[in-house]
């Protein structure tokens, strides 16, 4: 009796749980005794034929090939060769080596003349076959994906909801992959940071395990999280609810791609990268000398050298009970505001109107450039690229139009969003995290530039307007349109008489319910601005 090999494979791994591959070698069992061979060893695949370099099929014919056994039994054509190339292999190692290929279904040898033709056409049949099926699979899954659906497994913070329905958020995962996007963003750690970071805070990834490093790269570069499918080079809008806003994933590209810069620092200092020098506009350099932090200035001629972390965040409090609301003022805000808003109708139909028309202008582009593809006018990485900007613009605006057909609850949101961060925001900051004292400084204020004796605090109007509450007001009343709030520097634990400062403060006689007003409008007018 000869000595042969039995090859089974399956395509996929749940066929492989089932009874396939049983049954598969018990029909390959019974041929051999049939023909007086015997299985000396088995090789099963978890593959599809559809492509070569199966791994377990191309260690049996490196096997075969030394001539060390008569040949193999297959249990039918289409499970060996449903590419050419393989068959190729098969056909050569009978002509070239003189093995026995044996296929049970068809009950042929390829060493045989009269079956070999019988071979060759239905190889080039089942070949034809998977093309086909594959060509039809890609159409089904390009067809989901333009309705909108991922056909795929869900990517980490997101659940499958069922066949033909969009991703729902995981509500676990869900907001940890938000929080890496906002350290990220902050700069508060660099990726293999996160990816420590995130392990202790819960995030697991699909089996259960460490999400990497790598896998917080591919999180970062995943723009599913903004709503957006990209599969293949290709671009896609998604129905399913998007994790981050579209700017927010563009400005991790940006980081990622190094037009800005997100390194994870060796001290954890609070304010780092946040104030400048007013000498020479160049970020001061967070130290530590005899346990304390300083930020200094590395430009030999500037004047400024460096500051106490203790003494800034003085200034830092100064400013933030300036912007502190009251419950009675915050009342006063929200039913001024809420009153603007029952009048907003008209406003609101004619940012409907603008939106729509920003979005058909849109769709008309996208379907231009698929012409121009068609027509061979560009080439397809430069269409992918163009369509993939159209398309996050295209969901930048379907997003607005979304949030306007909610009626108000788009601003009212918003209201408790700053309500929420102006009430009682000089205790909470004291109590703060270094994570939250930062988002909040970056919140409030932009461009923290220090000189030996004063801090300056660029505002924006919104948060400048509440700073001349109570006539209180660190910047000169002609200066409105610069919206600065400039702070003596104090030194540690002194006091109000140890100051030294160059601007005497100046009472304004605006009442507060009027300054609450223009608080109020430009609410308005930022969140409509935001919006659009």
């Amino acid at each position: 009796m000869a000595n042969v090999f039995g090859y089974i494979r399956v395509s996929t791994a749940k066929q492989g749980k089932g009874v396939s591959l049983v049954e598969q070698k018990s029909a390959i069992t019974i041929y051999a005794k049939r023909h007086n061979l015997t299985v000396v060893r088995w090789f099963e695949e978890l593959e599809t034929a559809a492509k070569s370099g199966r791994p377990v099929f191309s260690k049996m014919v490196a096997l075969l090939k030394k001539k060390n056994i008569a040949g193999v039994i297959i249990h039918k054509i289409d499970r060996s060769a449903r590419n050419m190339r393989d068959w190729s292999d098969l056909t050569e190692m009978a002509d070239v080596f003189g093995l026995q290929i044996h296929f049970v279904q068809e009950s042929v040898n390829l060493l045989k003349d009269n079956d070999r033709l019988s071979a060759d056409m239905q190889a080039v049949v089942a070949s034809h076959y998977i093309r086909n099926l594959r060509q039809e699979t890609i159409k089904g899954l390009y067809g989901r994906l333009k309705q909108g659906i991922y056909p795929f497994n869900a990517p980490i913070g997101y659940l499958n909801d069922g066949s033909g329905k969009p991703k729902i958020i995981d509500p676990i995962k869900g907001p940890l992959v938000k929080k890496i996007f906002r350290l990220y963003l902050t700069e508060q750690l660099g990726i293999i940071d996160l990816a420590n970071y995130m392990y202790k805070e819960g995030l697991r990834n699909n089996r259960e395990g460490k999400v990497t490093k790598n896998g917080i790269s591919k999180i970062l570069n995943n723009p599913f999280y903004a709503g957006i499918m990209k599969v293949k080079g290709k671009t896609f809008l998604g129905k399913h609810e998007p994790l981050i806003s579209v700017n927010q994933f563009e400005l991790a590209q940006n980081i990622l791609i190094g037009k800005t810069t997100s390194k994870a620092r060796k001290h954890d200092f609070t304010y780092s990268r946040l104030i400048k020098c007013a000498g020479c506009g160049r970020s001061l350099i967070g130290e530590v000398q005899k346990g304390i932090n300083y930020y200094r200035c590395h430009t030999k001629s500037c004047s400024f050298k460096c500051i106490r972390e203790d003494s800034f965040e003085k200034n830092i409090l100064d400013l933030l009970e300036n912007l502190e609301l009251s419950k009675k003022e915050a009342d006063m805000l929200k039913k001024y505001v809420l009153h603007q808003l029952s009048k907003n109708e008209g406003l609101k139909k004619k940012r409907k109107l603008s939106i729509d028309l920003q979005i058909s202008q849109t769709e008309n582009k996208i379907d231009q450039l698929l012409d121009l593809l068609l027509n061979g006018v560009i080439e397809t990485e430069a269409y992918e690229q163009k369509n993939q900007n159209l398309l996050i613009q295209l969901q930048k605006f379907k997003k607005h139009r979304e949030s306007i057909n909610v009626g108000n609850r788009y601003f009212e949101q918003r209201l408790e969003e700053f309500i929420e961060l102006t009430l009682g925001l000089h205790s909470s900051y004291i109590k703060a995290s270094k994570e939250k004292k930062r988002y909040t400084v970056k919140k409030v204020a932009s461009n923290l530039q220090i000189s030996p004796i004063e801090v300056d605090f660029k505002l924006p109007r919104v948060y400048w307007e509440l700073t001349k509450r109570n006539g209180n007001q660190f910047c000169d009343p002609e200066r409105d349109d610069t919206r600065t709030f400039v702070s003596p520097i104090k030194k540690p634990n002194a006091t109000d008489d140890d100051t030294v400062a160059t601007k005497k403060q100046k009472t304004v006689n605006i009442s507060n319910a009027e300054i609450l007003k223009k608080v109020g409008e430009n609410i308005l007018s930022r969140m409509t601005e935001n919006h659009n």
